[in-house]
């Protein structure tokens, strides 16, 4: 599928590092361990290292994927969470370098 003009999401023709940059400060979030209740519950509590995009359409979780793939991250499956589609990104490395991407985009 493509992308239809206007549709307010990612291009994949637009793959750019600022893009990525752009779409992370606008519809994601980070979610991280509670490292207490990881020692406290070991091996019930399953909660790790994520980043989350929010999208609307399958449109745009395919450009949004191709995007991120170009920029050297492992999407996971999307899944339904509301009106959103979320595309997931697990681990330590995808946390901090959009950690650091939230602090520039600070200063």
């Amino acid at each position: 599928m493509t992308t239809k003009s206007g549709a307010g999401g990612p291009h994949p023709q637009e793959a750019s590092p600022q893009l990525l940059k752009e779409i992370f400060t606008r519809n994601a979030y980070i979610r991280v361990p509670d490292m207490v209740l990881r020692k406290e519950l070991g091996q019930k509590y399953k909660k790790g290292c994520e980043v989350r995009f929010a999208v609307r359409t399958q449109e745009e979780v395919e450009a949004l994927s191709r995007l991120l793939r170009e920029a050297g991250f492992a999407p996971a499956r999307p899944f339904q969470k509301a009106n959103h589609i979320i595309l997931p990104v697990y681990g330590k490395k995808a946390v901090a370098c959009f950690l650091e991407v939230r602090k520039s985009a600070a200063e």
